[in-house]
């Protein structure tokens, strides 16, 4: 239903902001160890451009 999907959308955006700012406080030695982790590093760049569109 349109409601269930407009929640959705929104809950997915709020979790989006929500990730890039904890990521945009941590420092870069807290990130290198970070994208050690396989793919991990790939999913915050991909969250980062997707919370950079949707606002």
């Amino acid at each position: 239903s349109e409601p269930t999907k407009r929640y959705s959308n929104e809950l997915a955006a709020y979790t989006l902001r929500q990730f890039s700012a904890a990521n945009s406080r941590l420092d870069d030695k807290k990130k290198s160890k970070l994208s050690k982790l396989p793919g991990s590093y790939s999913r915050i760049l991909h969250a980062e451009r997707l919370a950079s569109m949707l606002g």
